[in-house]
């Protein structure tokens, strides 16, 4: 997995036990779990980040450059809609390669011709298409009132919902859940919440966007 942004996504048993024992969740909540025990620990100095033993049993390192941790995590996580019941998880070693070079690398052209087309005139580029947890969708009724629009995509979703519930407290029977408030009470019918489960009761708040 490589792409960026909000993806249903399958976890190895490391990184499931890492996030409290689930096993399918969101790219976004995966990354954001992994970067607050980061942070909540003091583990991070300038660009270096110094694992603890929690993060030396996910990822087998004591130390992880700031702008490889994405990789580290890339190589725990497979799209969800790519597991088959029965799949074994086969482990990718992870890219240690500089990212710097690889786009020095997929930038260089030969002289005289970067920035043209064939004919010499400056190369006009494509809007940038949206597709799948980024294209807009029609929000139930609920998700609507909650959300304050009518119209979002699964993507910003996920990044409000989640914000909105980083500011509760902590359930005391099970730290891995929040309380809900009255709000989520209202949109999702329960009164405590995993974070990193937020996405599986979200598919009946989601319809086609009918504006197009």
């Amino acid at each position: 997995p490589g792409s960026r942004g909000s993806r249903d996504v399958m976890v190895r048993p490391k990184m499931a036990e890492f996030l409290g024992g689930v096993a399918r969740t969101d790219m976004l909540l995966v990354q954001s779990g992994v970067r607050k025990h980061i942070t909540s620990n003091s583990l991070q100095d300038g660009s270096t980040i110094h694992c603890d033993a929690m993060l030396r049993a996910l990822f087998g390192v004591d130390t992880i450059p700031e702008n490889m941790l994405r990789r580290y995590i890339d190589v725990h996580v497979r799209q969800a809609s790519e597991v088959r019941d029965g799949d074994s998880w086969v482990y990718r070693p992870v890219d240690l390669s500089d990212p710097k070079e690889k786009k020095t690398a997929g930038q260089k052209r030969s002289s005289g011709d970067a920035g043209e087309n064939g004919d010499g005139e400056p190369e006009q580029k494509k809007p940038k298409k949206q597709t799948g947890f980024s294209l807009p969708m029609r929000l139930s009724a609920k998700m609507a009132a909650f959300m304050g629009e009518d119209y979002l995509s699964r993507t910003e979703v996920v990044k409000r919902l989640a914000a909105h519930i980083k500011l509760l407290p902590r359930w005391e029977k099970d730290r891995r859940f929040y309380l809900c408030d009255e709000p989520l009470v209202q949109l999702f019918g329960r009164k405590t919440i995993n974070l990193f489960s937020v996405i599986k009761y979200l598919n009946n708040h989601f319809e086609p966007d009918d504006r197009v």
